[in-house]
């Protein structure tokens, strides 16, 4: 199935986005399968195990909880 195409808007907001770039975001959703959802400003973007923290978890849970505010600066 194709993904649906993007808005102008959505086109618009990526456009603006620049590697190195400090991004604030909401946690939307913890995945039981290692990923975390975050909204960053109407997208949500994933974020991987490996990216949330630098010491060992079991869980997502226990590094992020949905709703919790955070930045990620873009490699």
């Amino acid at each position: 199935m194709p993904e649906p195409a993007l808005t102008n808007l959505e086109k618009n907001f990526l456009r603006t986005l620049r590697r190195g770039q400090r991004i604030e975001g909401t946690v939307i959703e913890v995945a039981d399968f290692g990923v975390t959802f975050v909204d960053i400003g109407g997208f949500t973007a994933m974020i991987n195990i490996p990216e949330l923290s630098w010491r060992r978890f079991n869980h997502p849970s226990d590094v992020v909880s949905v709703g919790q505010a955070g930045h990620r600066r873009d490699p």
